[in-house]
């Protein structure tokens, strides 16, 4: 069993999620880019889950970022205007940093069908008896940018002397005609565009990245920004003014992290990120599963279309929004102010039963709102403003069809 099936069973042990939304989760995870799709697995069971208001089951997101938002469209007319107002503001940010060429590669890559995480590993190991070094480079980095196709991007801090950038492919992919690493002025960009006569961009091969940083090159870092469309992007103990990672289908496993600004968008992968710290920080997708773990931000806006994100941490203003997904949050410390919206999905916010309080503010139209916190104030059946404790925290939340839950940690 793997970890993200292990935290589906737990939120439906927990009451966080219902079985029907475990059921559903655990499908797209077997369809997920992370899964072998010559092999059938048997699904775990899911147990019962606790009494809860059920709410209509969500309809599966097709692959395609179009079809995606035409759907999205017909739900949210006729959904709550504050509702739509913030999971648009998440999508609109998922679609910013994808750019029309990723939006192509994403085209052609789905009609030829997607390479799972794990054929791009598979041909990676293969591919490192075969490397290609470009010329070394030496200075302090400014700004980083890297937009790719298809295959592993590691990015590295080393104790060298230069900076170092190899690819990775098998015979008969190896041509770099279509990749160019511009090295000028502090600023280091790798590129690769696979455009056909017509001018019309194509999946191409598998080209695998290592792109290896002396630590004292990185220390003035204004900008990193970093696109993929299909495999693992790896990257680690960086501190940068903005940090932009975007990807269409695999996965980006990330850690330590720092920046003023930074973004974290996935079409259909999974993200993982360990102890990121930002002023900003915006994490959204379609579908596939974003788990955060120790993160720490002032303005945190967490956003999910049909997917699960699970975040754990700490910040001042949170926005939570999803549309037929699950969103979870927890909070070690009571946040200024809140904003927990879906419209037909499931949102939890778990926060610490201490000395603080909040005011939760909630509407609801056909789903449900749960809070484990002892409420007074005017509590109506479609919508109310409850206190709890001294009432600092303001909470917003809003559900059309969904369920909203504030539950203790």
């Amino acid at each position: 069993m793997s970890d993200e099936q292990r935290k589906i069973l737990d939120m439906v042990e927990q009451g966080i999620i219902t079985a029907e939304d475990a059921a559903r989760l655990l499908k797209a995870l077997g369809d997920s880019p992370d899964s072998d799709s010559g092999e059938s697995a048997e699904m775990p069971e899911v147990p019962p889950a606790p009494e809860a208001p059920e709410a209509p089951p969500a309809e599966s997101a097709d692959v395609s970022v179009e079809i995606n938002l035409e759907n999205f469209g017909e739900r949210i007319q006729s959904a709550a205007e504050g509702t739509v107002r913030g999971i648009l503001g998440g999508v609109k940010n998922l679609l910013k940093n994808l750019s029309k060429g990723a939006l192509e590669v994403a085209e052609a890559v789905s009609r030829e069908g997607a390479l799972s995480c794990e054929t791009i590993d598979e041909d990676f190991q293969a591919a490192q008896a075969y490397p290609m070094t470009y010329p070394l480079m030496d200075g302090e980095v400014e700004t980083l940018r890297i937009h790719w196709l298809r295959g592993n991007i590691d990015v590295r801090l080393t104790d060298e002397e230069h900076i170092k950038v190899t690819e990775y492919s098998q015979p008969g992919a190896a041509q770099t005609e279509n990749r160019r690493l511009n090295w000028d002025d502090s600023e280091l960009s790798i590129s690769w565009n696979n455009r056909d006569h017509h001018g019309q961009e194509q999946p191409g091969p598998i080209v695998h990245l290592l792109v290896e940083f002396p630590r004292s090159s990185v220390q003035d870092l204004a900008e990193v920004e970093i696109k993929s469309i299909a495999g693992t992007l790896r990257l680690s103990d960086l501190k940068s003014e903005e940090i932009s990672l975007s990807m269409v289908n695999g996965k980006m496993e990330l850690s330590e992290l720092e920046a003023q600004d930074m973004s974290l968008s996935a079409v259909n992968g999974i993200i993982t990120a360990q102890n990121v710290t930002a002023e900003d920080l915006n994490v959204s997708g379609v579908n596939g599963m974003m788990t955060l773990e120790g993160f720490c931000a002032e303005e945190a806006d967490l956003n999910t279309v049909n997917g699960m994100i699970t975040a754990k941490g700490n910040c001042g203003e949170l926005s939570l929004h999803s549309v037929s997904g699950i969103a979870q949050t927890e909070l070690e410390k009571m946040p200024e102010e809140a904003e927990i919206h879906t419209v037909s999905g499931t949102v939890s916010l778990g926060l610490p039963d201490d000395d603080s309080g909040f005011t939760v503010e909630f509407n609801r139209q056909s789903g449900a709102f749960q809070c484990d916190f002892p409420l007074q104030g005017e509590l109506g059946a479609k919508s109310g403003e409850g206190v709890y404790g001294d009432g600092d925290a303001e909470i917003d939340a809003h559900t059309v069809s969904g369920l909203i839950k504030i539950y203790r940690v």
